[in-house]
């Protein structure tokens, strides 16, 4: 996309983070994470869609660690006072 002179956005994120995150492969969720860090440098916030696709694959790894790190994150925002 940043070749064609296309800015990606929340949403092409979010799309990226969840292929990344369902591969399985602890690299792949690595690479979702760092999507994450990319996205914050980009100056957009993650949204619903990306934290519930982070947070989701994040659990499955068994890290409870590093799943507390992003659920804090999304408790932070707007969205985890939508009921």
């Amino acid at each position: 996309m940043r070749i064609a002179g296309v800015a990606p956005t929340i949403v092409t994120y979010s799309v990226a983070i969840d292929a990344c995150a369902k591969c399985g492969a602890a690299v792949a969720v690595d690479q979702a994470l760092d999507l994450i860090t990319e996205v914050k440098r980009s100056g957009l916030e993650p949204n619903l869609v990306t934290y519930n696709s982070l947070i989701t694959h994040v659990r499955e790894l068994s890290d409870p660690t590093l799943l507390l790190k992003y659920f804090s994150l999304y408790e932070k925002t707007e969205f985890s006072r939508i009921s």
